[in-house]
């Protein structure tokens, strides 16, 4: 009896083992389809995109279907992209121009001469960083293809891990929403509090449920 009973016990716990790892498995594939065909947050790294994004700790939440349901782009949008140096690896700049425009290579003579202009050839989108003088972009790989283009940067996640009121911001970002999450939890603990305090309120009265709603109300 007792080696039966070890023998059921096992035999069930190995089913809920398989059952575990097979909604596992259905979870990471779910999340993989998601992120690659719909959008997921993204940490931002480097100097490239400040003072938009900071160098580090500050999130951005990337929209792949957006651009695929409407991929014509406007300047000043902020694109994820593969990098033409390494496809592997991708990055994050904003639409300079647009097939068709005439645009002067680097204004800031860093990479190239401010008289030199070129043309973007069809599609194609001009691209370079808000941080031009740390940045790789459009300067150095010249116009990118329409086919790097991964999807559009929609939102920006500040963290408390950095001060966001010291950094300053373009009217360039009216295209990305930001999301402070300090402000979130300083709004949710307020409500919070508000709800505890009415219920404590409703309580105490002793009255009716409909003196009570009209309370609510």
């Amino acid at each position: 009896m007792t080696a039966l009973s070890w023998a059921h016990r096992a035999k069930f716990l190995l089913k809920k083992f398989s059952l575990g790892c097979l909604h596992a498995a259905n979870f990471v594939c779910a999340f993989h389809l998601f992120k690659e065909n719909v959008g997921s947050p993204c940490l931002m790294d480097g100097p490239s995109m400040l003072p938009t994004f900071d160098a580090s700790g500050e999130i951005a939440v990337e929209s792949i279907l957006s651009y695929r349901l409407f991929p014509d782009l406007v300047r000043g949008e902020l694109v994820s992209l593969k990098s033409p140096f390494n496809p592997n690896r991708i990055v994050c700049k904003r639409v300079i121009g647009l097939a068709g425009d005439t645009l002067c290579v680097d204004p800031t003579g860093l990479k190239a001469p401010s008289t030199e202009h070129v043309i973007v050839p069809h599609g194609h989108v001009w691209v370079a960083g808000d941080n031009t003088s740390c940045s790789i972009d459009s300067r150095d790989y010249g116009p990118v293809s329409t086919a790097l283009i991964r999807g559009r940067i929609v939102a920006r996640v500040c963290l408390w891990l950095f001060d966001s009121s010291d950094m300053t911001y373009s009217d360039h970002n009216r295209f990305i929403l930001s999301i402070d999450l300090r402000y979130l939890l300083q709004r949710s603990h307020t409500l919070t509090k508000l709800m505890v305090a009415t219920m404590m309120k409703v309580i105490s009265q002793g009255h009716g449920w409909s003196q009570r709603t009209k309370f609510i109300e």
